[in-house]
């Protein structure tokens, strides 16, 4: 967690060179390649992050200005022959952004797949997080999934029917949403009622101190893994002080 939160941290907050990012991801890969996760992260998120990629750069390489122009208007085109269409420095810009939204996503897709929600919540717990909030949290972690998954259900079975959701201007299409969105409120709010007798029938709102099966302890490598995070980033620090990372 401290990783995960602390490359978001650096590479929104401090870093601001493409070439100090493309270090953070190169040390991303090297936890991933530690933890065997590179094919659940990369290979299989490869496509949509070359998407973003494209048109981030895109889209930043058009609107940003600049004054290293690559590519113009052609002179033919009415009003805007002759004028920049992509600037380098806009390239740059979009580059930042995937960067950035490659690094975070990546490195939080660390922290989901390398721990259960026990084991994170139970870690929150420790930091000093309420036991209610570390529920909270653990329960908002599993029954995401499943009701994503409950509202793709939902919506194939309204197309099986030849419910056409997208058909029509913007307030068609919000209304068209209206049959998909009310069951999968029903369902939520029917698994959370369940969830609330279940929870109570256990004793989870007695006030007590909560023991757990499996303990979460910090080993050996947890501290190794915390310290150097530690070391790199006050290294990073170090050297945007210095100037070397702007």
């Amino acid at each position: 967690m401290l990783w995960a939160v602390s490359v978001s941290l650096l590479c929104y907050l401090v870093l601001d060179s493409v070439a100090s990012l493309i270090i953070v991801f190169a040390w991303i890969v090297a936890v991933m390649v530690y933890a065997r996760l590179i094919r659940e992260i990369l290979f299989r998120f490869a496509r949509f992050f070359l998407v973003v990629a494209i048109v981030s750069i895109v889209v930043q390489g058009i609107v940003r200005g600049g004054a290293t122009e690559l590519i113009s208007f052609p002179l033919f085109v009415p009003l805007l022959g002759g004028r920049p269409l992509i600037s380098l420095e806009g390239i740059r810009v979009g580059a930042l952004v995937t960067l950035r939204l490659l690094n975070t996503a990546s490195a939080l897709g660390v922290l989901f797949l390398s721990s259960s929600p026990n084991q994170i919540s139970r870690s929150l717990m420790k930091l000093g997080l309420p036991f209610k909030y570390a529920i909270l949290f653990n329960m908002v972690v599993r029954f995401y999934p499943l009701m994503a998954s409950e509202f793709t259900e939902i919506q194939s079975a309204q197309a099986s029917r030849a419910f056409e959701v997208e058909k029509g201007n913007l307030y068609q299409k919000f209304r068209n949403f209206l049959p998909i969105l009310i069951p999968t409120l029903l369902s939520a709010l029917r698994k959370s009622t369940g969830i609330a007798i279940t929870a109570e029938m256990r004793g989870l709102s007695i006030k007590s101190r909560r023991t757990f099966i499996h303990e979460t302890w910090i080993g050996w490598k947890d501290a190794f893994f915390i310290l150097s995070t530690l070391v790199i980033i006050l290294g990073f620090l170090y050297l945007k002080f210095l100037g070397y990372l702007s």
